[in-house]
């Protein structure tokens, strides 16, 4: 987070004073952000799985708005790291309303099809908070990622080939899109 890193002596090197802002529970880029989107447009993912699963403050508004800015540039990535980082954010508890704040800026939009309002992925989510003392229904990203998406049988397909989900992925999201 925020460059901070420790060698095995247990030395803290902070060149970016991320200590402070890890203190501080916020997350900032290292450098002009729209600079560092550029050299990698998956770090807007990545941005986006940090404050939301670690529950951390966006750091300023300028670096959120580099990463809608350039949201579109998300297409240019492999379904597969998309799928990735945004699995990671599904099967994460979603602090902040991460997965809202992603709607509303319009990142989602970008890198799935046939997304609609989180609503039920929140319901989703606090159903499962609530059953996991009995450990019956543990997150899964394929059931919240249905939860997020309003389809048919060809929609599901359309999602499949943008994620590049497994065969056992996409049958899976079939069944539960079949049966919400």
């Amino acid at each position: 987070v925020n460059a901070l890193s420790v060698d095995l002596d247990g030395n803290l090197f902070d060149y970016f004073n991320g200590r402070k802002d890890l203190e501080a529970n916020v997350l900032r880029f290292v450098g002009h952000a729209p600079d560092r989107i550029k050299e990698d447009q998956l770090r807007i993912l990545r941005y986006f799985r940090i404050i939301g699963t670690l529950g951390l403050k966006i750091g300023n508004q300028k670096e959120l708005d580099a990463c809608i800015d350039q949201a579109g540039k998300l297409k240019r990535l492999s379904g597969e790291r998309i799928r990735s980082e945004l699995f990671k954010i599904l099967s994460s508890r979603m602090k902040n309303n991460i997965i809202q704040i992603m709607y509303n800026t319009g990142i989602l939009d970008v890198i799935l099809p046939h997304v609609t309002s989180p609503e039920r992925l929140k319901q989703l989510s606090q159903l499962e908070v609530c059953t996991q003392n009995t450990k019956q229904i543990m997150p899964d990203p394929i059931r919240r990622l249905a939860s997020l998406i309003e389809s048919d049988s060809s929609g599901v397909a359309e999602v499949t080939d943008a994620l590049k989900l497994s065969k056992n992925q996409h049958k899976r999201l079939t069944n539960i899109k079949k049966n919400i």
